[in-house]
Order: C-alpha cells, then structure tokens, then sequence
C-alpha cells in the first residue's frame, strides 16, 4: 500500500497464511456471539429442495431457516443432499492435482508471488514472514504424484518438508442457491489457482450472500452471476495455455489442444490477432467478464499472442527514453512507498500496539 496517495487507486493483492486467517476470524466471529461447534454431521434431513436439519456425531440436532454449504470439494448438502448437478470442467482444465511443501523463509521477504511452468503443469512460491509456501498443480494424467513432488522438490531446491498431496475436484455447481442452501468456496466452484481465482470466487460469493439474506437480490440473479464470473475465469485461465508457445511436453501440447476447444475463447483469439477494434468487440462480447479489457491486453500481449504471418517491425525505444521512464517509476517508488519489509514491520508494531 502507498505511504502517500497517489494520485489514482492501486489495487493489490495479500500473501496470507491460510491457517492463521481462518483462525483470527473464528476470534472475531466468536467475540460477536457466533456459536461455533466443532463437530462432523452424520446425517441431513431434508424434504423436497430444503434442509430441515443437521444431526452430529454427538447426535446433537441442528436446525436453522438458511444454511450455508462450506463442507468443500464433499458439498454436501448442495450436491449430495439437494443434488445439484456439477458441471465438470475436467476436459479442458486438465491440472486436478496438487502437492504443497513448506520451505523455510526467504530473506530479504519478496513482495510478490511466482508461478512458474512446469513439465506437466506449474509450481508456485509464495513468501511469507515465517515460511515460504510452495506447491506444485499438475495433471495426473501425464506424471504421478510421486514424480510431481520429485519435481517440485528438485526445482524448488526443497531437501527437507512434508509433503501435502492434493486432489482437486474443478468445474461448478449448476446452482450455488437451492432452496435454503447457499455454497460457498470449494462446495460451490474450483478452478486450479492460476489467479488467484478461488479467493476472488470466495469473497464475491460472501458479498453476495449479504446482499441475499438483506433481500436486496434474489436467488436466480445471484446464481447467474456467480455461473457468469466462474465461466469467465474458466476462460481466462484456459487462455493462458491456449497461448503458451511450450510445446516441450506432452502435457503442454494437451493442454494447448485442450483450451482451444472453447469455442468462445477461440473467437476471441481470434479477434484479437485479426488487428481490429478489439476494445469494441471486448465492450460487445465480454461487457460481464471478470476480467475487463487491461487484463486481456496483459495477458495476450504478454504472450506475444498474434498472426504467425504477422512480422511488425520492433524498433528499442531511444535510451534516454527508456532512462526517463525508470527514473520516473523510481521517483514514485520513492515518494510513496516504503520498503516491503519496512511496511511488513509498521503492521507488526501496530499490532502489537493494538493487542
């Protein structure tokens, strides 16, 4: 975040320990009277598209008017209990694995996250203040988990570490509202990572359910949102392998034969290496995308994504152009920021201050 203001928003992202959130807002929740039971439910009851209740282990019964599904990739009470379909994304998505290692901290702390290609998928590292976080998403039809997590190990320069094997279940509910069941997180969606884009899901789908029970939406408008920003990061993430130009694998060239099967998204490759007004059929064609048209420019223009026929020249802009540039993104640094371990610390004293 920037000391100073500048002179347009920025937006950013946080690395954050996942166990350490989700244990603040248990706190939180329960310093404002949430009753938490920690408990595993045995059985549903239910009759037509309602839940009536919950029965625990414990053989405690629970009952409310509104549930909310969170019981991940088990959904179940929105697939196994009211049997919405899952629409599979498996055919074009083809990453449903993962292993995750916990390496030690990176010293200075980088501010940023990196993926990084792999032979049958990529790995990620993600710095934060007490370990690195690093995990490796692949398609378990091209390598086996041991081979992933020899990989990642090797790449990662990772000797020591549990290893964490995961499986994921990627595509969507047909519905993330039936009757008085709302799911949420891996219950409701899962596209793999890339994007961070089950969090967005996640954050959105809390904005939505607030706007729910406050009667401000229905249930049919919020389920055709949510299937619309699902679907549109489905297509954003498959443009990243329809566009790679690795074909040094057998998973690579799949994954490529793979994402060009969206016929969606091939029209809009199409478009774009055709030279025309992209913006205008972007504002036609993609007006409730989640990703919005910088986004598309970042990602096609990154990958060098154009008419193999195409030969425009490329001229080095003049070095003291290129100087000025770096001299004013650094006069800005400057002004407005601290350093990324510096700010890091500020919010440690300010906790501590508050605590």
């Amino acid at each position: 975040m920037p000391q100073r203001p500048l002179p347009r928003a920025l937006e950013y992202g946080y690395h954050f320990d996942a166990q350490k959130l989700a244990d603040w807002l248990r706190a939180f929740s329960l310093a404002r009277g949430v009753k938490h039971i920690q408990s595993t439910v045995s059985s549903v009851q239910h009759h037509a598209k309602e839940i009536i209740a919950l029965t625990l282990e414990s053989g405690e019964q629970v009952k409310s008017d509104f549930y909310v599904d969170a019981s991940g990739f088990n959904a179940l009470l929105i697939e196994k209990t009211l049997e919405v379909p899952f629409i599979s994304f498996a055919d074009q998505l083809l990453n449903d694995s993962a292993v995750a290692i916990a390496g030690a901290k990176i010293n200075p702390l980088p501010s940023s996250t990196s993926a990084i290609a792999m032979p049958c998928g990529w790995r990620w590292q993600i710095p934060l203040q007490g370990r690195t976080g690093h995990g490796y998403v692949y398609s378990s039809a091209h390598t086996t988990p041991e081979e992933a997590e020899a990989q990642l190990r090797q790449a990662a320069q990772l000797d020591k570490g549990q290893a964490k094997h995961l499986t994921m279940k990627v595509g969507m509910m047909a519905r993330s509202i039936e009757g008085n069941v709302f799911a949420i997180g891996l219950a409701q969606s899962f596209i793999e990572p890339l994007e961070a884009t089950a969090l967005m899901v996640t954050g959105y789908s809390i904005e939505l359910l607030n706007r729910l029970l406050s009667q401000q939406l229905e249930a049919q408008t919020i389920n055709q949102q949510l299937s619309e920003l699902v679907l549109g990061i489905k297509e954003y993430v498959l443009a990243h392998y329809a566009t790679s130009k690795r074909a040094d694998s057998p998973y690579w060239q799949d994954a490529k034969i793979a994402a060009l099967s969206l016929n969606e998204l091939d029209e809009l490759l199409t478009h774009w290496r055709s030279g025309g007004d992209f913006d205008a059929w972007l504002n036609q064609h993609r007006m409730h995308s989640p990703y919005i048209r910088p986004s598309w420019y970042c990602l096609l223009g990154g990958m060098d994504h154009r008419d193999s026929t195409c030969q425009m020249p490329f001229d080095q802009a003049p070095q003291h152009i290129e100087q000025a540039a770096k001299a004013y993104l650094t006069k800005l640094s400057d002004e407005h920021f601290t350093a990324h371990t510096t700010a890091l610390e500020q919010l440690q004293r300010a906790q501590a201050f508050r605590a």
